[in-house]
C-alpha cells in the first residue's frame, strides 16, 4: 500500500477547510477490504481530520466500547470508536458520527458520518415536541446529546438541531452539523 503525503500550510487553512477541500472517491473494486475499512487521517494545525472510505454517509470501524443506536462517537489514537463526551480532559469531544445499531466492544461497528444529514442520537431525557428546531449539544455524559450546553470545564460542541421529538423516545433524529464552539 502506498503512502499519501499531503502538506498543508497551517497559516492558510484550518481543519474544517481541509476536510471540505478533499473529496476522495475510492472504487471498492480497486482496493482490498482492509484498505477500504481504514480511515485516512490528516494532521492539520494540531487538529485531526478523518476522511473515511465506505458507503456514502456510513463507515465501519472497530469499536473499543459497547455501542447502541444513537451513541455519539469519535475515534481514539488507536483509530477505534469511543464514546464522545464534552469533558475537555478526555479529548473525546470531536464527534464524528453516531452508531447505527448495537455493537459489542471489539466488533466492527457501522456509524453515520455524513455531515449535514439526519442522524439518530441518544438523550438521557426524551426531548419534547416543542424542542424541535432547538440546538443540540454533546453532553458531558459519554455518548449522549443534550439540549443545554454542558457546564464549566467542558467543551461546547454543537451537534446540530433537533429534527424529531415526542417527549417519549430518547433516541431521536437531529440535523447533524457538528461544530466545536469553545471550552468553558
Amino acid at each position: 500500500m502506498a503512502d499519501l503525503d499531503i502538506t498543508l500550510d497551517a497559516n492558510s487553512v484550518d481543519a474544517t477547510t481541509a476536510a471540505d477541500a478533499f473529496d476522495l472517491e475510492i472504487d471498492p473494486n480497486a482496493v482490498d477490504a482492509e484498505l477500504a475499512a481504514e480511515a485516512f487521517q490528516l494532521e492539520c494545525d494540531n487538529q485531526r481530520v478523518f476522511l473515511f472510505t465506505g458507503a456514502p454517509g456510513k463507515t465501519s470501524l472497530v469499536t473499543s466500547v459497547n455501542l447502541v443506536e444513537g451513541d455519539l462517537v469519535t475515534v481514539n489514537t488507536s483509530n477505534q470508536l469511543v464514546l464522545a463526551d464534552a469533558t475537555f480532559s478526555t479529548g473525546f469531544y470531536d464527534v464524528i458520527g453516531s452508531s447505527t445499531g448495537t455493537f459489542l466492544a471489539t466488533a466492527i461497528a457501522t456509524i453515520c458520518v455524513a455531515v449535514v444529514s439526519r442522524i439518530p442520537v441518544r438523550f438521557a431525557v426524551a426531548p419534547l415536541a416543542s424542542n424541535r428546531g432547538d440546538n443540540v449539544f454533546l453532553s458531558a455524559v459519554a455518548g449522549f446529546a443534550t439540549l443545554a450546553p454542558p457546564g464549566a470545564g467542558n467543551a461546547i460542541f454543537l451537534l446540530g438541531t433537533l429534527a424529531q421529538a415526542d417527549g417519549i423516545l430518547t433516541t431521536v433524529d437531529i440535523w447533524f452539523r457538528p461544530q466545536f464552539i469553545t471550552r468553558r
